[in-house]
């Protein structure tokens, strides 16, 4: 995706980047939906990083 892999001490900007993300998953209409596909991985690896900062 745009943003790749992002540092662990970003993981705030990570989880406003997944809500402007998943804003544009529930409007695909308004969406650029080959710029979604491309960073399905990226949101899946935020996610990943956010949840092991938190356990």
């Amino acid at each position: 995706g745009r943003y790749g892999n992002t540092l662990l001490s970003d993981s705030q900007s990570n989880t406003d980047r997944i809500t402007f993300h998943s804003s544009k998953l529930l409007n695909p209409s308004s969406s650029n939906r080959s710029q979604l596909s491309d960073d399905d991985s990226s949101i899946t690896n935020q996610n990943n990083e956010i949840r092991s900062l938190k356990s």
